[in-house]
C-alpha cells in the first residue's frame, strides 16, 4: 500500500503542468459576528468583515451592538481592542440571547440562541479492564456517563475528557484520553467520527426524555511501574455540555472544515495530504452576515474509580 501511495506522488509531481491566470470575482464585504458564550463568563463579542482567502481580517473597531434577553433590552455592548466587544453582564441558563449589529455603511446583523439548562448527571464510573496495551503503555477502561435527558423538546450535547497529571508540582492540562472500540449509537449517529473531532456531540433523538447512558472504550491513565503495580497516573474529567441548535450544527460544520482544510493534523492520510478535501460551507445564524452566535452551559465530573 505505501509503494501505491508513493508511485501516486510520484505521477502527480512529474505530470505536465500548465499555468492558468484565474481572476477570482470578489464578493460583497458582509459583517462577521463570532460569540460563544455561557453562564460562566460575561458575554463577547468579535466583530470583523469578509475577506477575500488572501487578505487579513479586518476588525471592526465602531459597531453599535445592543444586547436582548428575553427579547427585552439589557445593554449596549462596549469595544475593548482587536475586534473584541464585552458587556457586564452574565448571561442566565433557559434564557434566549439576541444581539443587532450595527455598522455604518452595512446593513444591521441580527442573531440569536438560548442558553439551555444543565441536566442532572448520576454517575460517571471508570472500570479497568484486564490486560495492558504495550503500544500505548496504558489500561484499556470502559467508561459510562449517566444523566437524565430533558422530556418534550429537542436536546443537544457535547461531551470532551481531560486529565490533569497527578504527580507532585504538575498543574497543566494533560493529553486528552483516547477513546476507541466506539459502540455509542447516538454518538455514532451524530458525531461524524470519520471527521475525527476533539470532542464527541451528539442529539437526544433515540433516547428523549430518557435517562441516558454513554459508553465508551477508554485507552490512558495508568501505567505499570517497576515491579508491575498498576498506577492511576491522572485526575480523569469529563466536561460535559449542553448545547444550543446553533452551537450544535456549528460545531458539525467546523469538525468538517478542520479535517478538510488542516493538513497538519492528518499528515498520515496521504489523501488528504494530496487534495486536502472539499471545502466545506460553515453553518451561520448570523441574519445578514456570517459567523456564529450561540449559547451553552456546562459542567465537569470527576471520574469515580470502580473494581
Amino acid at each position: 500500500m505505501k509503494f501505491v501511495y508513493f508511485f501516486l506522488l510520484v505521477f502527480l509531481f512529474c505530470s505536465c503542468t500548465k499555468e492558468l491566470d484565474v481572476t477570482i470575482p470578489s464578493m460583497p464585504k458582509k459583517i462577521v459576528v463570532n460569540s460563544l458564550f455561557c453562564p460562566d463568563s460575561i458575554l463577547k463579542i468579535h466583530v470583523s468583515l469578509s475577506e477575500g482567502i488572501e487578505s487579513d481580517i479586518q476588525i471592526v473597531e465602531n459597531a453599535q451592538i445592543r444586547l436582548y434577553e428575553n427579547d427585552i433590552f439589557i445593554q449596549n455592548i462596549s469595544y475593548l481592542s482587536k475586534g473584541w466587544y464585552s458587556s457586564n453582564y452574565y448571561p442566565k441558563a433557559g434564557m434566549k440571547y439576541k444581539i443587532d449589529v450595527n455598522i455604518e455603511g452595512y446593513d444591521i446583523v441580527t442573531a440569536e440562541s438560548l442558553i439551555p439548562e444543565n441536566p442532572l448527571i448520576s454517575a460517571f464510573t471508570c472500570q479497568l479492564l484486564e490486560g495492558f496495551d504495550l503500544d500505548w503503555g496504558s489500561h484499556n477502561s470502559n467508561v459510562k456517563l449517566i444523566f437524565k435527558d430533558f422530556e418534550n423538546y429537542s436536546n443537544f450535547y457535547e461531551l470532551s475528557f481531560f486529565s490533569f497529571l497527578d504527580n507532585v508540582n504538575s498543574a497543566g492540562l494533560a493529553d486528552s484520553p483516547v477513546m476507541n472500540h466506539m459502540s455509542d449509537l447516538s454518538i455514532l449517529a451524530d458525531s461524524e467520527l470519520e471527521f475525527k473531532p476533539n470532542q464527541f456531540f451528539f442529539s437526544d433523538n433515540l433516547f428523549n426524555g430518557l435517562e441516558k447512558t454513554v459508553f465508551l472504550n477508554y485507552l490512558g491513565g495508568t501505567y505499570i511501574d517497576p515491579v508491575n503495580n498498576v498506577i492511576k497516573n491522572s485526575i480523569f474529567y469529563a466536561l460535559f455540555k449542553t448545547v444550543s441548535p446553533e452551537y450544535y450544527n456549528f460545531r458539525k460544520s467546523w469538525t468538517k472544515h478542520v479535517y478538510n482544510q488542516d493538513t497538519d493534523i492528518h499528515n498520515d492520510d496521504p489523501i488528504v495530504l494530496l487534495f486536502k478535501g472539499d471545502p466545506i460551507e460553515m453553518y451561520t445564524n448570523v441574519n445578514g452576515g456570517y459567523g456564529i452566535f450561540a449559547g451553552y452551559n456546562q459542567q465537569y465530573k470527576e471520574v469515580v474509580y470502580i473494581p
